[in-house]
């Protein structure tokens, strides 16, 4: 009788210690961000300066939460998820931070119980959920509070997935009904969610094989996909519209055709890129009208070369398939064909997208070693030195998000001409009263991007604190100029002119920003302590209650208010 060697005892007899482990090691490395404050890109948004989620879970929130589109997306479940931590956990970044961990340590039990359950490929589905739980271009989607809505929304696709497959592999159509609930659920975190149904029929293919059964026709298995295909467009609808109304698409003269296809396909290839040499990752890297053809050129002909590779060996390696066409699809939405935001390419758009290429990676080298003597010693060390060295790299870019200006001072030294990640960095020294170093961060973005309309405003606000009032309403009329939606400009514009008791010209900028965004906090007040210099009392009064409707506890609001009524009253 053959003597059975190490690992398939451990697969037999101790079947759930590693996995076990695998999660205490995930939450062990990340439980370091329990430590690390919000910061000031999204989390202000998204947390705490967000008025509904401050106020928990209760009846006006959770209908905000439904009918909520204003920070470009419909996902009502990632709202709640931040009410109920709100809740529980007030403005302590300990507990947000501490779902996040817990949420990303059950994806990867979802993911290796979804590969070990359909595949029954113990260690494979386990060296892929192990890369999935520690690789660095994770980090982000874990460390940063404002992104739940990756974590839950993968949460939901683990479990579409699983019992999309239960329902297959039993053959019971319940589990098909829950399928589409989690699915719902899924895309009510994050509408990246839309491909999945693509990502459906590719699991037919592989592992569940249900192509070559023969009482099993293609059409049927297409139809079976209609009510994911319908959500999924329902979905996107909903998106491009929540998108549109808050600007967040570029139009074609802001990002032409041909960059975002440039950047798309230099996208894909970077992705990959930085999956096997995870360095000089960073929150942001801007969209550069720079981009190389040549770059672009080779990117598409590496991603035609390996497509050409997984065609060629579609039917003896169907893992190949569905990996690789995981990847392409999964990615699409967020590729940039439809540009959202300022950004070339994001490490959270990695977070499930790579895990078509991790089972290609697992798959391919366990069938490569197939007829090696020492295959299992090799594997074995080769996971070990692989998983080692992802900790220990996602260790150290954990440490970078330990607040604003470490997270943005590592991007803008690590990626070259990274303009926002300057403009951030002024930003929260701002906020800390370095105005010095504020100065010098908007001067820098300006000199990479002259264009950028939140630095000149940024730029503005630091010279209106250093009282050098001609050049900040240069930089904050610049502003305006490119980009006339900017409501802050218009409000900060205000101000330097009301200092400078030009109060008919500081009423107009007010009322501007008011144009912009109704709820634009101080405005009113301001208009009303314009009104109360001009002498305009009752005019002032009114704008003075309309601000306490806003913020009923400010003390100098009702100080101005009795000070207006005394001079009328005195006048008489």
């Amino acid at each position: 009788m053959r003597a059975r060697n190490f690992v398939e005892i451990l697969s037999d007899k101790h079947k759930y210690a590693v996995p076990v482990l695998l999660l205490v090691i995930t939450f062990m490395t990340y439980f370091q961000i329990t430590g690390h404050d919000f910061i000031s890109y999204d989390d202000p948004a998204y947390i705490t300066e967000n008025v509904h989620v401050m106020n928990g879970l209760n009846y006006n929130s959770i209908k905000w939460a439904f009918t909520s589109v204003g920070i470009s997306y419909w996902h009502p479940m990632t709202w709640i998820s931040h009410m109920v931590d709100y809740q529980i956990y007030g403005s302590n970044p300990f507990g947000h931070h501490m779902t996040n961990i817990i949420i990303h340590t059950l994806n990867t039990l979802l993911l290796f119980y979804l590969l070990y359950y359909s595949t029954k490929q113990y260690w494979k589905s386990l060296f892929v959920a192990a890369v999935f739980a520690l690789h660095p271009l994770h980090v982000e989607s874990v460390a940063w509070a404002a992104e739940r809505k990756d974590l839950l929304s993968t949460f939901f696709m683990m479990l579409t997935l699983l019992f999309y497959s239960a329902s297959v592999i039993n053959k019971n159509r319940r589990f098909y009904v829950l399928t589409i609930l989690f699915y719902i659920l899924g895309l009510m975190s994050k509408p990246m969610l839309v491909s999945l149904p693509l990502v459906l029929i590719l699991w037919d293919y592989w592992p569940l094989d249900r192509y070559s059964t023969h009482d099993v026709r293609t059409v049927d298995l297409i139809r079976e996909k209609l009510p994911f295909f319908f959500l999924a467009l329902l979905t996107s609808l909903i998106t491009y519209y929540a998108q549109l109304k808050v600007g967040a698409v570029m139009g074609i003269d802001s990002a032409p055709f041909f960059l975002r296809i440039l950047n798309a396909l230099s996208s894909y290839m970077n992705y990959i890129y930085k999956m096997f040499w995870p360095q000089h990752l960073a929150v942001i890297y801007p969209l550069t009208h720079n981009i190389s053809v040549i770059q672009g050129i080779i990117s598409g002909l590496l991603l035609l070369g390996i497509s050409t590779i997984v065609y060629r060996y579609r039917k003896s390696h169907h893992y190949l398939t569905t990996g690789w066409v995981w990847y392409l699809i999964t990615l699409l939405p967020v590729i940039g064909i439809v540009q959202v935001g300022s950004q070339s390419m994001a490490n959270r758009y990695t977070y499930t997208t790579q895990i078509g290429l991790y089972i290609m990676i697992a798959w391919s080298i366990a069938n490569l070693l197939e007829k090696y003597q020492y295959k299992y010693l090799i594997s074995s060390f080769a996971g070990i030195i692989v998983i080692s060295a992802l900790t220990v790299s996602t260790w150290i870019q954990l440490t970078y998000w330990m607040d604003s200006i470490t997270l943005f001072n590592h991007a803008a030294h690590c990626v070259d001409n990274n303009y926002i990640a300057y403009r951030m960095l002024g930003d929260n020294y701002g906020k800390i009263g370095n105005v010095q170093a504020a100065i010098a961060s908007f001067t820098e973005a300006i000199k990479i991007e002259p264009n950028d309309s939140k630095a000149h405003e940024g730029l503005g606000v630091a010279l209106i604190e250093q009282k050098r009032y001609e050049e900040a309403m240069y930089h904050l009329s610049t502003a305006i100029a490119l980009n006339p939606q900017n409501d802050n400009a218009y409000y900060n514009l205000g101000v330097v002119l009301a200092y400078n008791h030009r109060y008919e010209d500081a009423i107009y900028s007010y009322m501007q920003s008011l144009r912009i965004n109704p709820e634009k906090k101080g405005a009113r007040a301001n208009i009303g302590a314009a009104l109360f210099h001009l002498g305009k009392f009752d005019e002032a009064i009114h704008y003075f209650q309309e601000e306490l409707k806003i913020d009923p506890g400010n003390e100098a609001i009702k100080n101005y208010i009795g000070a207006a009524i005394n001079i009328k009253n005195a006048a008489k």
